[in-house]
Order: C-alpha cells, then sequence, then structure tokens
C-alpha cells in the first residue's frame, strides 16, 4: 500500500516552479456575488499562495450593497492580515470608501484608495482606526490587487490511508492467491479509479478493467505497469456526492467482480488519492453467515425471496436460510431472486440476520421468480432450519393466542407460536392444523405464524388393499380398521 502511494505522489506532486510575480485583482462582487446584505465572510479571499482575512469580532467582514462592499467596523478593532505560504507579499492595494473619519492604515501611514503600498515581506496587517477621537469610523472595501512573488508551490499534506465512506465492497471469483487494493482520486481534472495487484504474490498481468458508475465511461490508461490498470473519466461536478462503482476486470486466467457502494471522490488536495478498501470482502452462503461474528461485513450468493413482511425478508440458497432486515419496506416479493445483496450480520437474541443498509438494499438486483412452496418438516431442527419457511402438518394447537403467543405440539415436540404478523386467525379446540410459518428463535426456538389451514385427515385408502376392512363398535362408536388404520363412520382418521 504504501509503494503505491509514493508512487501516485511522485506522479503528482514531481518537479518545481522557479519563483515568479503574480498578481491577484478582486472584487467583492467577484468573490461573494450571490451574499445577502449582512453576510459575514471572515475570509476575504485565498488562494494556495495568500489568504485576506479579518478578525471576525463583531460585525467585521461583513457584505452589504448586494454583494459589493466589505465592511470593516472601528469599534470592533478590525485588522487585515494578508500572509503567504513559500511566496512574498511584494505590494497590496484597496479600493475602498470611509464613513465618518475612519482611516485605514498600514503601519504609521494612513493609505489612500486604489493606491498600492511596498510590503516585501510574508505577512502584512491593515488596521482600521480613526482621524479623531471618535470611534464609529467604517472602512468599506470594493476591491484589492495584491502582487506576490510565488516560490516552490507548497506541497499538500497527502494521507496515504486517506479513507473515503465506503458503504460495501463485494467480490465474485476471488483469486486467493492475489491481493488487489484499489484506489479513487483526481490527477489533471480527471478522476481515476486504480487497481493494483500485488506482484509479490501473484505477476498475472491485467488484460481488462471496465468501471461504470460514474458520469461518463473513460478509456483504459496505462498506468502503474504490468500489475496495475486505471481508468479515466470526466471529474463529476459535485466530486463529494455518493456514487457506486461497479469493477469488472480480468487477468489471464482470471476473472473478478467488485460492487463499491456508496464511496466519495476525494475533492480536495490533502485526499488526492484514497485507498478504498484494503481487502475484498467474499461472498458468502446462507449457512456460512452463521459461522460470522455480530458486525462482520458480508455479502451473498444469489439467494431467493421465501416470504416478506415489511422490512423482514427471508430468503434461501442451496445451503440454508437468512433473514434480511432492511432500514425501510421491502419492495421485492416471494420468488424474486436477488443478487448483489450485502450488510453486516447482527444476532438479535440468538436470531441471525443480515442488515443491508438503505444504499444496499437499493443497489441489489431481483429477478422475478416462481414463490417457493414452504419445506415440510416433521421436527425443527435449529442449528439447520433457522429462518427457514416451512409447513408443520397435523399440529395440535393449545389455546388462543394470549399476548400474540400459544403452545402447538407437533409430534411428541412442543413449540411456542409466535404472532409476528398479527393474524387474526381462530383455532377451534381438539382439532388440528397444517401451520406455515418461519422458523426463528427469540432466546429460545419459536415458530412466527404465518397462516393455517385445518388438517382433515383424508378419505379412507382405497389405493392400497392388503386387508380387508373390519367394520366393529368401540365405546359405542362405530369404526373402520383398515390397513391397520382406524377410521369413523366420515372417513377421519382416530388418532
Amino acid at each position: 500500500m504504501r509503494k503505491l502511494f509514493s508512487l501516485i505522489a511522485a506522479v503528482l506532486f514531481a518537479g518545481s516552479m522557479f519563483a515568479t510575480e503574480v498578481t491577484v485583482s478582486k472584487s467583492i462582487h467577484d468573490l461573494f456575488p450571490d451574499d445577502a446584505n449582512g453576510t459575514q465572510e471572515a475570509t476575504l479571499f485565498s488562494d494556495a499562495f495568500i489568504t485576506i482575512s479579518v478578525n471576525p469580532d463583531g460585525n467585521n467582514g461583513k457584505v452589504y450593497g448586494t454583494g459589493t462592499e466589505w465592511r470593516l467596523y472601528q469599534t470592533n478593532s478590525p485588522v487585515v492580515t494578508v500572509a503567504a505560504t513559500n511566496a512574498t507579499i511584494k505590494t497590496v492595494a484597496f479600493e475602498f470608501t470611509v464613513k465618518n473619519t475612519a482611516v485605514l492604515n498600514y503601519g504609521e501611514n494612513a493609505m489612500e484608495s486604489n493606491t498600492a503600498v511596498n510590503v516585501n515581506a510574508a505577512s502584512a496587517q491593515f488596521v482600521v482606526a480613526n482621524s479623531t477621537s471618535a470611534t464609529n469610523g467604517q472602512i468599506i472595501i470594493k476591491s484589492f490587487i495584491v502582487v506576490y512573488e510565488a516560490g516552490d508551490a507548497p506541497e499538500p499534506v497527502v494521507a496515504p490511508y486517506c479513507q473515503t465512506e465506503v458503504g460495501h465492497l463485494f467480490m465474485e471469483n476471488p483469486d486467493p492467491n492475489s491481493f488487489v487494493l484499489l484506489s479513487i482520486g483526481s490527477k489533471g481534472g480527471k478522476t481515476i479509479v486504480r487497481i493494483d495487484q500485488d506482484a509479490a504474490k501473484n505477476t498475472q498481468m491485467f488484460d481488462y478493467l471496465q468501471v461504470t458508475g460514474l458520469a461518463t465511461d473513460g478509456a483504459d490508461v496505462a498506468e502503474g505497469g504490468a500489475t496495475a490498470m486505471a481508468v479515466e473519466f470526466a471529474t463529476p461536478d459535485a466530486v463529494n456526492d455518493s456514487i457506486t462503482l461497479e469493477i469488472l476486470w480480468s487477468t489471464v486466467n482470471w476473472e473478478g467482480r467488485w460492487m463499491v457502494q456508496n464511496v466519495k471522490v476525494p475533492a480536495t488536495a490533502a485526499c488526492e488519492y484514497a485507498v478504498l478498501v484494503p481487502a475484498p470482502v467474499v461472498k458468502k452462503t446462507c449457512a456460512e453467515v452463521y459461522t460470522l461474528a455480530k458486525n462482520d461485513a458480508v455479502a451473498l450468493n444469489d439467494v431467493v425471496v421465501t416470504f416478506v413482511n415489511g422490512k423482514n425478508v427471508w430468503v434461501k440458497d442451496a445451503t440454508g436460510a437468512m433473514l434480511l432486515y432492511l432500514s425501510a419496506d421491502a419492495t421485492w416479493n416471494a420468488g424474486d431472486v436477488l443478487a448483489g445483496v450485502a450488510g453486516t450480520v447482527d444476532i438479535y437474541k440468538g436470531l441471525y440476520e443480515v442488515k443491508p443498509s438503505a444504499d444496499q438494499a437499493a443497489a441489489v438486483v431481483a429477478t422475478a421468480g416462481e414463490a417457493p412452496a414452504p419445506e415440510e418438516l416433521a421436527a425443527i431442527d435449529l442449528d439447520k432450519d433457522m429462518n427457514k419457511y416451512i409447513i408443520l402438518k397435523n399440529v395440535a394447537v393449545s389455546g388462543p393466542f394470549a399476548s400474540n403467543k400459544l403452545t402447538m405440539t407437533v409430534g411428541e415436540n412442543e413449540y411456542e407460536l409466535f404472532n409476528k404478523f398479527n393474524s387474526d386467525y381462530a383455532f377451534v379446540a381438539e382439532k388440528k392444523y397444517d401451520i406455515v410459518g418461519i422458523a426463528s428463535i427469540y432466546n429460545s426456538l419459536q415458530v412466527l405464524f404465518i397462516n393455517a389451514t385445518e388438517n382433515t385427515a383424508t378419505a379412507i385408502d382405497n389405493t392400497v388393499v392388503s386387508e380387508k376392512a373390519i367394520k366393529m363398535f368401540e365405546n359405542g362408536q362405530l369404526i373402520i380398521i383398515k390397513n391397520g388404520v382406524k377410521y369413523n363412520a366420515l372417513g377421519s382418521v382416530i388418532e
């Protein structure tokens, strides 16, 4: 990483300037054409070499006259400082008018409007005073001319690890033998997105690089040699606006894809080049998410939506299921195939979930598909079934929903049925049900209730006849025994 920065810095800042005389001439209207009357501007002007400012006490530096006047009030003891960096101030002149008996002094001498004074120093101070004992004078500056002699351009302080805002990065088809650095910056009025490969770990040459997400796609830039490529763009009008970059590249035998979200292009010399990420986040299966820690960044392989409710989206892949908890209600539907899911891992009361940011959710690509059926389970194993969209059949339900909870019996197992989605479904005592829900946990196992249907046993099964049906009475009730199964007169199974 340090080698990368050193190379870039050498390209950006090599060379120097011979001393040369520069004239800066500005009117107040040039500088503050849109300022409303009374707007205070403590700094009148600043560039790489000189700064003109006033102590901002009281009303000093207020702009009036629809942006044509910069006023200095003697009652607030104004001192205007012209300071230079790597330069010598030769002369300074102000165009000004006075109010009452004010004067603008340089040293012991009063200045005249539009008349230059010799400075020949790195700084100069100009003081507002009064020619009498009054203290109500004002100097109203209309424009200025500063002549300075510039030395070498001051080198900006560039932090090699200057960090931009990156919401998330995910990577497809990672090459385990390589380590790739991604940087973004501006040079010569252009925005450069650059990718560098660590030659010590992998000597493969980049042969393709494409970046999308900036306003204008650019051509490849020959920069960095065999182990680096860069793409050049026109600098966005507002370089601090967040952008999302999709980066595709290939080497001799490897293809990669990165999605970098919520990137801010560096706007100042102090952040000429910024390393966006030290290393990629490799995509995970749903099952692998359960091995991660809280707050880990994660990206998922393509997943299928099984059920959606507001901000809650349950998804699955071939390895298992996961809950996505969004910052706003989802716009996806059951059956949608989601590509580009990324976020951070959260573990809430034992429940694993992935939380995408708003930007990350917006970057997901959804392809419509057929809504999947719930997976039939005879019993729930949370190690395998957490967040699964399931159906439990022939379930005995105990009591009405109380505080949105009740107990259900599946075979020999009892589970808490939680009415998370505020269903008004009414269970009837002594009946059994097929219940659709989500296998979940809130400190202990629970099933999130979605819907239910009454489980009615089928009529007597005549498809397999190994025994003749036997009719008999038990406890005064007619029963039919066929193939070892007891049925009542209506054909329903008797447990």
